[in-house]
């Protein structure tokens, strides 16, 4: 006799791959929560105007048609602020040179110095002043 493992149905294989598709699917949703959850902490630390719960800045952006909204977040929060993307994108806009200098020369997680994103995850735009707008996406 052969034990019922080993020979399978294509109804206990479909079972099989449902529940492992299953549990793939909830270890992505932690990895996502908890990515989100750090990304939060680190962006409480700098003003900004407020999120929606569920598309964060996307829908004042998306209303307004155009990135004026953003602009005008930049000459209402002088030197950086959020920006959300939907729940798990985020940017910091930082337009102050004297500030990117502070953000990116601490030490610690997160830091250029022990962290090295690919040139594409780089956005730099020059900006009114001579100064640098920066965005930088933790995304993997």
């Amino acid at each position: 006799m052969v034990p019922v493992l080993l020979s399978p149905s294509l109804s206990q294989l479909s079972l099989w791959a449902f529940g492992l598709i299953l549990v793939l699917g909830f270890l992505e949703l932690i990895r996502l929560l908890l990515g989100r959850e750090m990304l939060a902490r680190a962006m409480d630390r700098f003003p900004g105007p407020p999120t929606h719960w569920l598309f964060g800045h996307a829908l004042d952006i998306w209303q307004m048609g155009s990135l004026d909204k953003v602009v005008s977040w930049a000459h209402q929060f002088l030197y950086t602020h959020p920006l959300w993307l939907g729940q798990f994108l985020g940017f910091l806009n930082i337009y102050d040179t004297d500030s990117a200098k502070a953000v990116y020369s601490r030490g610690g997680e997160g830091s250029w110095e022990k962290v090295e994103l690919p040139e594409s995850n780089r956005l730099r735009a020059p900006c009114v002043e001579g100064s640098w707008a920066y965005a930088l996406s933790l995304g993997r």
